[in-house]
């Protein structure tokens, strides 16, 4: 049932924007943004990455299976400091 749910809302997701046979606008709602539909990469970003960090909220734990008690050192600056040494501050402003 639950796959069944997952299609169908897939497959009306498809349906905003222009038709293919007669260029009406569907599912629109007045959004010029939508009238091309859907774009790919906030779908796919959507798709898999969302769940994910829901899970992780819900279960109330973080990506890093490693504890707070194992972490030497570190954190944001010392990550910064490590990808400037490779690829430059370039690197790290994209």
């Amino acid at each position: 049932m639950k796959g069944l749910t997952v299609a169908v809302l897939g497959l009306g997701l498809t349906t905003i924007g222009y038709g293919e046979i007669r260029a009406v606008p569907r599912y629109w709602f007045e959004l010029d943004y939508l009238l091309d539909g859907l774009p790919i990469f906030p779908v796919v970003f959507g798709l898999f990455a969302v769940p994910e960090v829901m899970e992780l909220a819900i279960r109330n734990v973080s990506i890093s299976r490693v504890t707070k008690e194992k972490v030497v050192a570190g954190g944001i600056i010392d990550g910064i400091r490590d990808v400037g040494g490779i690829g430059g501050w370039s690197c790290v402003a994209r």
